[in-house]
């Protein structure tokens, strides 16, 4: 049984694929089986993916008809044989020790999950620009000590991508822990990461950073415009709220909560609506926006202006939060619109 599980949905890549794979098979840690889901391609991908199961006997391929990336990492973590699983996007790098120094952390501190380093480089027309590192602390959590720190760990997105960690196979199968296939516009790496922290006992982190990440404008579902991208966050926000009060944070943290779910969520969503291809009307948007307060996450209570968690809120989400639970939707869209350009600046 090898130690890890590498899985890597592949989608019309023929370009990046190359690259993805040889990143993962020339790592220095030899233990691992490496599993491509061809998910109906309709360029070469498919034949790119059975040349390395040929030469590599690590290599195993799966061919299927598009069902998209969740389907298809559900359906390799089915026949995955590690002990962790890992995950890697067919257009990105492993950097080296992404194997060995985090399953010697996994394997050192006997850690449900571990989460390590990572950088993202925005890629548009074969440039690349505006490299961004985020880098932990060497740490292991105890359950406890998660639930204590769960805030500040989320604030830096280390349970928003799954390709940024090492997840033991035994914890994902006793709690039937998958991505939701409804997905396709993103935050299904965050339900999994979420859905991992309500079950683990104990988590690593590593200081080191292991993987790549290339947005790549021109190739990305990202650069895409739907209202389902909208409601990814709902969901994402729900999941968020079953954590909370798992960790019993809506009694006694209500204030960074709700700090979490406008940055997190309702910020989001607000620039999504600035992009160039949203076809929305400003009636339908802010129609939008008040049947956000239909979900529970959305609902704020008013009593929380009162307290020292709101007075130490920063400005900025402190003003959004007002405008949203004030129904001053006009004032909001035209807010999120001027930090969308300066982002964009």
């Amino acid at each position: 049984m090898p130690k890890i599980s590498v899985i890597m949905p592949v989608y019309n890549s023929e370009q990046f694929l190359r690259m993805a794979v040889d990143s993962v098979l020339n790592q220095t840690f030899e233990d691992f089986e490496l599993i491509l889901v061809d998910d109906g391609s309709k360029d070469g991908s498919g034949a790119v993916c059975d040349e390395y199961a040929k030469k590599d006997l690590r290599v195993k391929v799966i061919h299927q008809e598009n069902r998209g990336m969740c389907f298809s990492r559900n359906r390799a973590m089915d026949i995955a044989c590690g002990e962790y699983i890992m995950f890697t996007d067919n257009d990105d790098e492993c950097l080296p020790g992404f194997l060995s120094e985090n399953y010697a952390l996994a394997h050192q501190t006997n850690a449900d999950m571990v989460k390590f380093g990572r950088a993202v480089e925005t890629v548009k027309d074969g440039e690349h620009f505006n490299r961004q590192e985020r880098n932990l602390e060497k740490r292991f959590y105890t359950r406890e000590d998660l639930i204590q720190s769960f805030l500040q760990l989320r604030e830096k997105d280390v349970f928003s991508p799954v390709w940024d960690g090492m997840y033991k196979t035994e914890i994902i199968r006793k709690h039937h822990i998958r991505f939701n296939e409804d997905l396709r516009f993103g935050e299904e790496d965050t339900i999994f990461c979420l859905d991992m922290c309500k079950v683990i006992n104990s988590l690593a982190t590593n200081s080191g950073v292991y993987y790549m990440h290339y947005f790549r404008i021109a190739h990305s579902a990202s650069s895409k415009f739907n209202v389902k991208a909208l409601e990814k966050h709902i969901i994402s926000a729900n999941k968020d709220l079953e954590v909370y009060r798992l960790f019993h944070f809506t009694d006694r943290r209500q204030g960074e909560c709700i700090r979490q779910i406008v940055q997190k969520h309702l910020i989001p969503m607000l620039i999504l609506f600035q992009h160039q291809n949203c076809d929305m009307t400003l009636k339908e948007k802010k129609l939008f926006i008040n049947n956000l307060k239909s979900y529970e996450p959305f609902r704020f209570d008013l009593a929380i202006t009162r307290g020292e968690d709101w007075r130490q809120m920063d400005k900025k989400t402190k003003l959004l939060a007002n405008l949203f639970m004030h129904n001053r939707y006009n004032i909001l869209l035209f807010l999120s619109g001027i930090y969308y350009k300066l982002k964009i600046a």
